[in-house]
């Protein structure tokens, strides 16, 4: 199973794994905390850790289990059981899968950010930390990550050249197009999520990185 990431750093941004280029093995807004939505380096890594290179055997690892302890001594204070529920489950499921199917290879490619003219200080400072964090926890798990600026997967993807102010509509249907089985309505949403489809296509770019390079 060829497993790869696709990692929309920003704000509003998301995670998506993929095997083998099409199936979502994870598919979660990034995890946030607090009203300013404060990037959670906890359950981060907690999606991440089971597709590194010191834990790709299925086995929770030392440092998953250390990471998930950490989650929930973060989520102590919090009313959402459910969400906290599913969030478990799936690791749970993650580990299942990565048990029946070894992972053969991997790679994440991390959006490249910058900031935007107009954009406000506090969230270009939030997208900062976002990347540093996905950087960081990627490089410590092992997962070998290229970080891509958006110009470059659009291109390979061939949606570049987009009005600005239409991309995220072009990003969503291309997305519902090549992965007809990633759900971009988490929850009550009923606005598909521009940042799963960005993670999503770029996952599939990695994917593609990976099978061209072989």
């Amino acid at each position: 199973m060829i497993v790869t990431i696709g990692i929309d750093p920003g704000k509003t941004g998301a995670i998506v794994v993929l095997a083998d280029g099409c199936s979502p093995l994870v598919a979660e807004r990034a995890p946030v905390v607090g009203k300013k939505k404060w990037p959670l380096a906890q359950s981060m890594n907690a999606l991440v850790a089971p597709f590194g290179a010191s834990d790709m055997s299925g086995r929770r690892s030392p440092l998953l289990r250390m990471s998930t302890q950490l989650v929930e001594l973060a989520n102590a204070d919090s009313d959402d059981d459910g969400e906290d529920e599913e969030f478990w489950e799936l690791l749970d499921t993650i580990e299942s899968i990565i048990t029946r199917n070894p992972v053969k290879a991997a790679l994440a490619a991390l959006e490249l950010q910058s900031g935007r003219g107009g954009e406000a200080q506090g969230s270009v400072l939030t997208t900062g930390v976002g990347f540093g964090l996905w950087l960081g926890i990627l490089t410590s798990n092992m997962v070998p990550v290229e970080e891509v600026a958006a110009s470059r997967w659009t291109r390979a993807l061939g949606c570049s050249g987009v009005k600005q102010e239409l991309r995220k509509a072009a990003h969503v249907a291309l997305c519902q197009k090549l992965l007809p089985e990633l759900d971009l309505l988490p929850g009550s949403t009923r606005k598909p999520h521009d940042g799963l489809a960005d993670a999503g296509l770029l996952a599939l770019y990695a994917y593609r990185q990976v099978v061209g390079s072989n």
